[in-house]
């Protein structure tokens, strides 16, 4: 019996710190894009044109005490165009965590893939593109960036 209430006050310490402590989870925030730039003449005269649509989700979530944390996936989609012809589209998923101190990311990490066609004078390629990255107090201590294209299929 003894036993059962030394372990009630640390019981009662512990429930209270879930909900002294706990994070307060923002809403969702959703956004939504759908943007072109351009067009604009480079100094050859050809004219380019990008355009990029997608989706924006971030999520904040905060605690009465520091840290706290900021997480985001983004999808979009886009296409490049020179003088009308389509010279590179393709589209993206990020995933973005920080850990906040005063309202500065300390750390961070980014995990990204984009999928795509690029066209240019030797022909079109399919490519994926990866990223992962960790950052941590001023230094990255992660990075994983590669690049693939093969020729597309004619």
């Amino acid at each position: 019996m003894r036993r059962r209430l030394l372990t009630l006050p640390f019981t009662i310490l512990l429930l209270a710190s879930v909900f002294v402590f706990a994070p307060a989870a923002a809403p969702a925030e959703v956004s939504r894009f759908d943007t072109c730039v351009g067009p604009y003449t480079d100094l050859s005269g050809n004219v380019h044109v990008f355009c990029i649509a997608g989706m924006r989700v971030d999520h904040l979530t905060t605690t009465p005490v520091t840290p706290s944390m900021d997480h985001y996936t983004e999808r979009a989609c886009w296409e490049a165009t020179v003088n009308g012809a389509v010279w590179q589209a393709g589209c993206h998923i990020n995933s973005y965590t920080a850990v906040l101190r005063d309202g500065e990311a300390h750390v961070w990490h980014i995990t990204a893939q984009s999928v795509y066609r690029v066209t240019d004078a030797s022909g079109t390629y399919d490519c994926i593109g990866l990223d992962n990255i960790t950052f941590a107090n001023g230094v990255t201590r992660h990075e994983f960036s590669p690049v693939r294209c093969k020729p597309a299929p004619a």
